[in-house]
């Protein structure tokens, strides 16, 4: 759709921070920061104030057909 979810973060040592994450389901930015969490995962976490939820975001396999 053209929508950017991850807009504004720089490297802070082994995370990604002071950015911003839209959330397109109710069109509002929260603060944002972003983490590698395992080989498949990235932590995403968006905060309100001082209140912060983290939302652990999977890579999709694509299949290939051999």
């Amino acid at each position: 759709m053209g929508v950017r979810i991850l807009s504004g973060l720089m490297p802070a040592g082994d995370r990604w921070k002071g950015g911003q994450a839209y959330d397109p389901k109710v069109g509002r930015s929260y603060r944002a920061s972003i983490a590698l969490g395992s080989s498949r995962n990235l932590d995403v976490t968006g905060c309100i104030l001082f209140l912060c939820q983290t939302r652990h975001w999977t890579r999709f396999a694509e299949e290939t057909g051999t």
